[in-house]
């Protein structure tokens, strides 16, 4: 399989199924799925929120400088190379280091644009 985007043979993706705990693989946890995250980011905070937990998931600051952006959340930090789409899409790329579960999370779709 091939990422045509980034024109590079494709990760294997990350999944619960996979690497999950086993709460994750019980019928109860399978039911939580899919998995939808909301990222806001506004004026260089950020905080996200998914359809699972009614608390937030993580919230902080973020940096940018050219075509990368710093995630930064209780003294740790997430780096990506992004590009962006005509529509505002962002397709974000992790810049090793990172967890497994967190590059697939945050890399595999495009965050869309959303007004407001």
């Amino acid at each position: 399989m091939t990422d045509r985007r980034r024109g590079r043979p494709a990760a294997r993706p990350w999944s619960a199924l996979a690497h999950g705990t086993s709460d994750d693989k019980s019928p109860e946890g399978l039911a939580n799925y899919p998995v939808t995250f909301t990222a806001v980011m506004r004026k260089g905070n950020w905080s996200m929120s998914d359809t699972i937990i009614d608390t937030d998931d993580g919230q902080g600051t973020f940096t940018v400088s050219g075509n990368r952006v710093d995630f930064h959340e209780s003294g740790s930090v997430l780096s990506f190379t992004f590009t962006t789409d005509a529509d505002g899409a962002l397709h974000l790329t992790a810049v090793p280091p990172m967890d497994p579960q967190l590059q697939y999370i945050l890399t595999t779709k495009a965050w869309t644009k959303k007004q407001g």
